[in-house]
């Protein structure tokens, strides 16, 4: 069994949640994490948190953007700038919010930071999207 707890600035998502499993979108690619791994620390990129609960074998799914994660003692702390459950991602604004990083980013003269950080945003709302649109 394995200890889950997800936080971010402004919130508290789960805390010592146990789980049987975890798939987070890392740096080099997702990652699985069963109980007994060996400690770990990586970079999250934006992506979707896949999860089973232990007590009723429910699969959950959180909504991540930049963050890391750390593995230790069967303990898994998850650090995320945000992170959301599909129920709290609102799919219209969304959806008005991708329409209009695209409008951005084809400007013409963008800056390279500014390209990196509305790809950035694109990234995270195309990822709440399918989110929630897959639970719903």
């Amino acid at each position: 069994m394995l200890k889950l707890s997800i936080v971010t600035p402004e919130k508290r998502i789960m805390i010592d949640a146990e789980v049987e499993d975890l798939v987070v979108p890392a740096e080099g690619g997702e990652i699985e994490i069963l109980p007994d791994h060996t400690a770990l620390m990586t970079t999250l990129l934006p992506g979707v948190l896949r999860y089973t609960l232990k007590n009723n074998g429910e699969k959950g799914r959180v909504s991540v953007s930049w963050g890391y994660c750390e593995v230790f003692n069967n303990g898994i702390n998850i650090l995320a700038e945000t992170a959301e459950r599909p129920e709290e991602i609102d799919i219209p604004r969304e959806e008005a919010d991708l329409k209009k990083w695209e409008e951005k980013l084809s400007a013409p003269n963008l800056e390279p930071l500014e390209i990196e950080d509305l790809q950035a945003k694109k990234e995270r709302a195309l990822v709440r999207i399918a989110i929630a649109k897959a639970t719903h």
